[in-house]
């Protein structure tokens, strides 16, 4: 269900979103005020989610983390040679992705 909101704005800020408005192909001024709406709450929320995960970063325990050397290993075994020779063995050779 939508709701309404009556909304009093100074005249400065009026003038820029009209200008914005024809600029950028908005219908109306309501238009490009819920599209920034819209932008401010993604906004926020990535903001939110990032606090998340700074205040959450290593806070799981009784996890092994990885050791440079095992992180290294780990990446030489996704070689280029190594896609082919998975490749190979399910026989993919002949796909290409695009």
């Amino acid at each position: 269900m939508e709701k309404s909101i009556h909304l009093r704005v100074p005249k400065l800020l009026y003038k820029e979103s009209e200008n914005i408005k024809k600029d950028f192909g908005f219908s109306s001024i309501q238009e490009f005020i819920k599209e920034a709406m819209r932008k401010t709450i993604l906004e926020y929320k990535r903001q939110q989610a990032l606090k998340n995960l700074e205040r959450n970063f290593g806070s799981i325990k009784n996890i092994k983390r990885l050791t440079k050397k095992e992180r290294e290993k780990i990446a030489l075994e996704f070689t280029p040679e190594r896609d082919k020779e998975l490749a190979k063995k399910y026989g993919l050779e002949e796909v290409t992705i695009i």
